[in-house]
């Protein structure tokens, strides 16, 4: 499985708890960039944008924070809270919104899950909540892909 399917294949996980939790779900879209070639010309390109630069899911629920999702795998976790942090420049959480970087992995005393960090104002806030396997079920084959 190459890194961008296990990526989406994360993200979709993460969107279906989402949704199946009460909140509206969209993810970062693919837009087309046009490369230069070797023979002047040029070529199309898929290429996934984030939201602001830095997530993957935003997801709303009524009277709740906006969660803007960064979504990864553990062994890349402070390389995206760092991307998180720098696309932010000193625009921090409040009542409005909430920044999370959810990181798939397994631990010895949870098993396989998303662990969770929180962006505050003094920093992040490490393993603020723990989504087990079994709790955001991967996308089934044949299942739509509502992107």
């Amino acid at each position: 499985m190459s890194d961008r399917t296990k990526g989406a294949a994360l993200e979709k996980r993460v969107q279906l708890y989402l949704q199946t939790n009460g909140y509206l779900v969209d993810r970062a879209r693919s837009s087309v960039v046009w490369v230069p070639n070797k023979q002047g010309g040029r070529f199309p390109v898929s290429r996934r944008v984030d939201f602001f630069g830095a997530f993957d899911l935003i997801a709303l629920k009524r009277q709740r924070p906006v969660r803007l999702v960064q979504v990864t795998t553990s062994d890349s976790r402070s390389h995206r809270r760092a991307k998180v942090s720098d696309a932010l420049a000193g625009f921090y959480p409040g009542t409005t919104y909430a920044v999370q970087v959810w990181a798939w992995g397994r631990t010895v005393s949870r098993g396989w899950g998303f662990s969770v960090d929180d962006l505050r104002d003094d920093g992040w806030e490490l393993d603020t909540d723990f989504v087990r396997s079994k709790d955001a079920p991967s996308p089934r084959r044949g299942q739509p892909n509502n992107y």
